[in-house]
C-alpha cells in the first residue's frame, strides 16, 4: 500500500537541481514533491488534496499573471505557504510578489543547505507575530524612498537633507535589519510589515 505523504510540495518553474534539493528533505513527516507548469495549476491541486501544502515558483520580471494566480492561492488556502525563487538582484519581482502574498523570496541560484532550511521551516506551518519595527521615523521614511529606487542624492533632496546624512540613514538601516542586499532588505521591511504600513503615516515626520 503507497502511504500517502503528510506534506507536500508543489514546484513550479525551478530547475531540477532545486527538484534534487526538495527530495534530500529528511524529515519525520512524509513530504511528496510534484512538479507543476504554473501556478494555475497549483490552485487546482490545492483543491484536490487535503494535506498541508508549500509551494517552491521561480518567478521573472514578466510574471504578472503568476502572481494574480500567487494571490488567488493566499486569498483560498490562506494555510499553504509560498516560497518564490527571483532572478539576481530582480527587486521589481521580489517587492510584488511579497506584496501578494508570498512567505519568503530568495535569489537564484540559491544555497542547497538554505533552500532545505527554508522549506522545512515552511512545512513545519511555524506561526511567528512580526517583529517590532527598529528603525526610527526618519531611518522609516528614508526606506519607504530607498524601497521606491531612489539615490541618495534624491532621496537627500526630497527630504531637505545632505547626501552624507541619507548615506548614514542607509548605513543604520542595513545594520539594523541585518541585511547586505537589496532583495534582503526588502524582505526584512515587509517582515516588520513596513511595506504593508501607510507611508502617509511615517510622512508626517519628515520635519523632524
Amino acid at each position: 500500500m503507497i502511504e500517502t505523504p503528510d506534506k507536500c510540495v508543489l514546484l513550479v518553474g525551478a530547475p531540477p537541481c532545486v527538484r534534487d534539493v526538495l527530495t534530500s528533505i529528511r524529515s519525520p513527516r512524509r513530504v511528496g514533491v510534484q512538479e507543476l507548469p504554473s501556478l494555475e495549476e497549483c490552485l487546482e491541486v490545492l483543491g484536490k488534496i487535503s494535506q498541508s501544502a508549500a509551494i517552491v515558483a521561480e518567478l521573472d520580471g514578466n510574471a504578472g499573471e503568476e502572481l494574480e494566480h500567487l494571490a488567488a492561492i493566499r486569498q483560498q488556502y490562506p494555510q499553504s505557504f509560498v516560497l518564490v525563487l527571483v532572478h539576481h538582484g530582480d527587486i521589481r519581482t521580489t517587492v510584488r510578489a511579497m506584496k501578494t502574498g508570498a512567505c519568503d523570496c530568495l535569489e537564484a541560484p540559491v544555497e542547497s543547505d538554505r533552500l532545505k532550511e527554508i522549506v522545512e521551516r515552511l512545512l513545519g506551518s511555524m506561526d511567528s507575530r512580526p517583529p517590532a519595527n527598529p528603525l526610527t521615523p526618519m531611518e522609516t521614511i528614508v526606506l519607504h524612498h530607498i524601497l521606491q529606487g531612489k539615490t541618495s542624492r534624491q532621496i537627500a533632496h526630497a527630504l531637505c537633507r545632505s547626501p552624507r546624512t541619507i548615506e548614514v540613514h542607509r548605513s543604520h538601516i542595513m545594520h539594523k535589519l541585518g541585511v547586505s542586499t537589496m532583495v534582503d532588505l526588502v524582505k526584512a521591511a515587509w517582515g516588520v510589515s513596513l511595506l504593508a504600513g501607510s507611508y502617509r503615516e511615517a510622512s508626517r515626520f519628515e520635519d523632524v
